[in-house]
């Protein structure tokens, strides 16, 4: 146990609850893995959408402090989905907006409803992405980032989550004037608006 190994140090709790959230992460996607060869749908279960941003924003660790980061989180229904799927999309999210944008650089997250839809939102002002690759970013093994630094595949995985879960992302980008992705969940039946 982590615990025991630094009692004495409440600095390290941060570290050791996102490596324990890491380490549960993995073991998921190793479980996901086992039900995709067998054909077996992982089940959805009820998820407050800002929580799952709030543990998101932990595993990015230490490069949180590089960038100012806004939460503009509303009340928002209870969804029914995969929290560490959601929270994967997230976390592929956070990452490109902090490739994209200089150190010290604004990044916005934003939760709303709006009609029968709860929209999470993230917004950097960061280098952008040109009108001709905005109609590929979702296509497999399509990046814009130099050799080495990315797979072509976070985009990819985020819009089949997305689709997973009945909802859409959308992405609307200018050269040098930032990104802004929309994440579309439909609000559950019976949902209070």
């Amino acid at each position: 146990d982590l615990q025991k190994l630094a009692p004495s140090a409440p600095e390290f709790k941060p570290r050791i609850e996102a490596i324990k959230r890491n380490l549960e992460r993995a073991a998921n996607i190793a479980g996901e893995l086992l039900y995709f060869s067998h054909n077996r749908e992982t089940e959805m279960e009820p998820l407050c959408l800002n929580e799952v941003i709030h543990q998101t924003f932990q595993l990015i660790g230490s490069r949180q402090k590089h960038y100012d980061f806004r939460f503009h989180l509303a009340e928002v229904p209870s969804l029914n989905g995969i929290p560490w799927k959601i929270e994967e999309v997230l976390l592929n999210l956070l990452i490109n907006a902090m490739d994209a944008t200089p150190q010290g650089g604004r990044i916005e997250i934003e939760t709303r409803v709006k009609g029968r839809q709860v929209i999470c939102q993230i917004h950097d002002w960061g280098s952008g992405v040109c009108e001709k690759d905005l109609n590929s970013v979702f296509d497999p093994f399509f990046t814009t980032k130099e050799p080495g630094k990315g797979t072509g595949l976070g985009l990819a995985i985020c819009f089949g989550i997305m689709e997973l879960h009945g909802g859409e992302i959308h992405m609307d980008s200018t050269t040098g004037e930032g990104t802004l992705v929309q994440l579309l969940f439909p609000l559950p039946k019976g949902a209070l608006q």
